[in-house]
C-alpha cells in the first residue's frame, strides 16, 4: 500500500484504491511516449549510438502498447512487458555505461546533461511498471477494475452528485457554487466517456485526456472541500452539502 500511495503522489494525483492501477497504466502509456530521443553525439561511435536510441524508441511504443494490452486482456502483453522493460534498461545501461561486447565506451561526460532526464523519467516509469508487474492478482483484474470504473463508479458518482446539484439548489447555495457542482457532473461524464474508449483502444489522445481531466476533477473536489482561491472555489456550506461531498469522495 505504501508503494501505491508513492506512486500516487509522484504522478501528482490523489484518488482512491479502485482507480489506482488504471491510472498507473495510463500513466505509463503517457510518460513512454516522450521518453526517449536522440542525444546527438558527434563521436566515431555516432552511428551505434544513433542505432541504440532509435532502438529505445521502438521500445517506447512497445511499452505503451504492452500495458494497453494488459488493460485490454492480451494473453501476450504480460511477457511483452517484462521483455521491454529489460530491453530498455539495458540499453540505456550501455548508453551510460558502455558496453564491452560491442567495444562501445559510454556516451561522453558532456551528453550526460541530456541523458540525465532521460533516466530520471524512466526510473517513475520503470516503478510503476515493476508495480503492475508485481501485483500478479491486481494484474489478472485490471481489466476488470477499468470496467468496473466505467459500469459502476462513475454512474454512482454522477448519481451523487445529482443529488449534491439539488441540495445546493434547496439550501440556495451561490450560482457560482452550483455552477462548479454542474461542471464537475458534466467531467464526470466525460470521464466516463473517455474510459470506454480507452478500453476499446480507439483514440491514442485518450489516456492524456483521461488523467487531465481527472487531476482536474480531484483538485475541484479539494477546493469544494477546503476552498481554492486560484480557481475561485469557496467551500460548500451547510452539513447536508458537505455530507453528500463526503459520501462522494468515498466512493471515489
Amino acid at each position: 500500500m505504501n508503494k501505491i500511495m508513492k506512486l500516487k503522489g509522484n504522478m501528482g494525483i490523489n484518488i482512491g484504491q479502485p482507480i489506482i492501477l488504471v491510472i498507473i497504466a495510463i500513466i505509463i502509456i503517457i510518460l513512454m511516449g516522450s521518453i526517449f530521443y536522440y542525444v546527438s553525439i558527434n563521436e566515431g561511435y555516432d552511428e551505434q549510438y544513433r542505432n541504440i536510441t532509435i532502438e529505445q524508441q521502438l521500445l517506447t511504443q512497445r511499452l505503451a502498447k504492452a500495458v494497453q494490452g494488459i488493460i485490454t486482456n492480451n494473453a501476450n502483453a504480460t511477457s511483452l512487458l517484462r521483455l521491454s522493460r529489460r530491453n530498455f534498461d539495458e540499453n540505456l545501461e550501455a548508453l551510460e555505461k558502455g558496453k564491452e561486447s560491442i567495444d562501445l565506451p559510454p556516451i561522453p561526460t558532456i551528453n550526460m546533461q541530456e541523458f540525465q532526464p532521460i533516466k530520471n523519467r524512466w526510473i517513475k516509469v520503470r516503478e510503476a511498471i515493476d508495480h503492475i508487474l508485481d501485483s500478479t492478482a491486481d494484474l489478472q483484474n485490471l481489466n476488470d477494475s477499468a470496467n468496473r470504473i466505467h459500469d459502476k463508479i462513475i454512474p454512482d458518482i454522477i448519481r451523487q452528485f445529482d443529488e449534491l446539484i439539488q441540495i445546493a439548489i434547496d439550501k440556495n447555495l451561490s450560482p457560482r457554487s452550483i455552477e462548479q457542482l454542474g461542471r464537475q457532473r458534466v467531467l464526470l461524464q466525460k470521464i466516463d466517456n473517455n474510459i470506454n474508449h480507452f478500453l476499446s483502444g480507439t483514440n491514442e489522445k485518450i489516456p492524456d485526456l483521461l488523467v487531465s481531466d481527472l487531476k482536474l476533477f480531484v483538485a475541484v473536489v479539494d477546493g469544494l472541500q477546503k476552498g481554492d482561491d486560484l480557481r475561485q472555489i469557496k467551500p460548500l456550506q451547510f452539513q447536508e452539502t458537505t455530507d453528500k461531498l463526503n459520501q462522494i469522495i468515498k466512493i471515489f
